[in-house]
């Protein structure tokens, strides 16, 4: 029955982004209020499996892959539903469906693939760990996803040939203000992930920090964004330059979180 409600959320994420990708190519409003209803509905039902899944599995509820993944999407399909009430994302909603099948599919493609050291995870440290590392991922690649978005509608403004597409997009002004509060919220998210993951490795291997390169990445990653962030706040340092700044930064965000299974066993 699960493998059956999992098949239609990830068959109903399809649909909404598809629904969205034609509201654009067709110019039509309808279609987007369909894409609009896919989406929420492959969200209720996400969200349902998702909570099933953890009540069924129990402590330390994050055991896998899979577990990763279906919680990375889940939080870029929940971001997205609150973005599209604050914002008016218009045709948007056809890369975050995409992003948010992507994950959904993976998960379900790396099912059983690898699971995380249940060991190491009974420290009440490691779910603080995994479960902010995982969430600053997501907000990472929400505003990865952005970023890019910014970049591409910058230049088809400059060359003047802006086509159909631009046209369902949100101002730049509205996407460097979202690209900076992920941001900010991943920044969080990442500080508290990382500290946890100090206080697990001073009680599974005696000491806070060591030379492991995921670490390091992590740490690095950590600093790039702070400093991002200063100069965001203190020179108001917007578009362009902070757009390709945090990047680069995701680069290492893709190192440190893509192994993260490798550094809690």
């Amino acid at each position: 029955m699960t493998l059956v409600l999992n098949a239609v959320a990830g068959a109903l994420y399809l649909f909404a982004a598809l629904a969205y990708f034609f509201q654009v190519i067709f110019a039509e409003r309808k279609l987007g209020k369909i894409g609009g209803v896919f989406f929420m509905v492959a969200f209720g039902l996400h969200t349902g499996l998702l909570a099933a899944h953890f009540l069924s599995t129990s402590y330390p509820f994050i055991l896998g892959e899979e577990d990763f993944l279906y919680l990375v999407s889940w939080v870029v399909a929940a971001i997205y539903v609150v973005l599209r009430r604050l914002y008016p994302l218009r045709g948007s909603g056809t890369l975050f469906a995409t992003l948010t099948l992507v994950f959904f599919v993976l998960g379900e493609v790396l099912k059983e693939r690898y699971q995380f050291g249940v060991t190491a995870l009974t420290n009440p440290w490691a779910l603080v760990h995994v479960l902010f590392m995982s969430l600053a991922f997501a907000v990472f690649t929400v505003s990865f996803l952005v970023g890019l978005t910014y970049l591409y509608e910058e230049r088809k403004l400059k060359s003047r040939r802006p086509g159909r597409f631009l046209a369902w997009l949100p101002s730049l002004e509205t996407m460097d203000g979202i690209h900076y509060k992920a941001l900010t919220v991943g920044f969080v998210l990442l500080s508290i992930g990382i500290l946890a993951g100090a206080a697990l490795s001073k009680a599974t291997a005696g000491k806070f920090f060591s030379d492991d390169p995921r670490q390091v990445a992590a740490i690095g990653t950590w600093a790039l964004y702070a400093v991002f962030l200063n100069v965001r706040l203190k020179s108001g340092w917007r578009g362009r330059k902070g757009i390709i700044l945090s990047i680069l930064g995701f680069i290492g965000v893709l190192i440190a979180f893509l192994t993260l299974e490798h550094r809690v066993l």
